[in-house]
């Protein structure tokens, strides 16, 4: 009998300056085994998310840094495709923090149920890492308030858009930047 392998792609090495292609690589690994309470998932979407810059060098910025043969970890969306969880069947679609990998094993409780309602990709934005950052980042520390300015530096991204949405929507004027390169 053949075991079954996935795709995960890992740290090749370390940048110089820019992310380039060969910064990183694609390896092939057997499936995991699941046990009681875990989750297998098929990958359908991995985020690439600002933070994860400061994770492919070495030693610690705001969180350790990989080693070079690490996957690369991210937020992803999956589908079901084995559980030992009773919150979850085969053929739900899940998000939670794993890796970019093209199966994942995952403890059921660190997963959320995508509502059938809603477009799975979204939880890699507004309702994943990036709204949550911008959530807390304007509930928690800023505060806008009606009548008074906002300004919102990268305006563009998923941090940035929904920021400004939520300091809007309290009745604040926004004034969003946006760059190129």
């Amino acid at each position: 009998m053949t075991e079954k392998t996935l795709e995960a792609v890992v740290l090749a090495k370390r940048p110089d300056g820019s992310i380039t292609p060969d910064v990183f690589a694609t390896v092939e690994r057997l499936w995991p085994a699941i046990k009681e309470g875990d989750v297998l998932t098929r990958t359908l979407f991995a985020s690439v998310d600002p933070y994860m810059r400061g994770i492919l060098n070495e030693g610690r910025t705001y969180r350790e840094g990989l080693a070079v043969g690490d996957m690369i970890p991210g937020e992803t969306v999956g589908q079901v495709i084995q559980s030992k969880h009773p919150a979850f069947r085969e053929g739900a679609v899940v998000s939670g923090a794993f890796g970019w990998a093209t199966v994942l094993a995952t403890p059921g409780d660190r997963l959320v149920r995508v509502p059938d309602d809603v477009p799975p990709s979204t939880y890699l934005g507004v309702l994943g890492m990036p709204g949550t950052t911008a959530y807390s980042g304007m509930t928690d520390i800023g505060q806008p308030k009606a009548g008074e300015t906002v300004v919102i530096s990268a305006a563009s991204g998923p941090v940035g858009a929904t920021a400004g949405q939520i300091a809007r929507r309290a009745g604040a004027r926004v004034i969003g930047i946006a760059g190129s390169v």
